[in-house]
């Protein structure tokens, strides 16, 4: 067998050194988009709810199909956080200003979907939601402002 032949096989295998099954490609094809459907939801409802306890529309949330979300902060300066869901790939990409990351689906030790970022290591969905609200929080773009006095025409 030729080293890229041996390559390639080495990549079809899993953390734990196991050949992937049929089944496990077909679990994941079910998990993924659960994945994404939970997390677009809970993105959804807590921008409302931000938007409801601050009593302003701080966050505009829009739904770019079934497979995209966008989340505008408006105040105190304009940020824009991108979500999408790749499902060929079962990936969620996100983008903020000049952070970017994705998180890969997969199937865990414990037979439960679990995402994990590029370097393998596993993090909670609840957590994924969370830092993406954090990103955009803390996001920074020195070139979008909101104005500090009135500009007269």
């Amino acid at each position: 067998m030729n080293e890229y032949a041996k390559q390639y096989v080495a990549r079809l295998r899993n953390g734990r050194g196991e050949t992937v099954t049929g089944g496990e490609l077909m679990e994941l094809q079910q998990a993924a988009p659960l994945l994404w459907s939970e997390s677009r939801n809970w993105l959804q409802s807590t921008c409302h709810e931000i938007n409801r306890c601050k009593k302003s529309d701080t966050l505009d949330f829009e739904l770019g199909g079934q497979e995209e979300v966008r989340v505008l902060r408006k105040l105190p300066a304009t940020r824009r956080l991108h979500v999408r869901f790749r499902t060929m790939s079962e990936r969620i990409e996100h983008t903020c200003g000049a952070a970017k990351g994705e998180y890969m689906c997969d199937i865990g030790e414990d037979r439960r979907p679990v995402l994990t970022d590029v370097y393998h290591t596993m993090i909670s969905t609840s957590a994924l939601r969370k830092t993406l609200l954090e990103i955009l929080y803390a996001s920074q773009c020195p070139t979008v402002r909101t104005a500090s006095r009135p500009h007269y025409v």
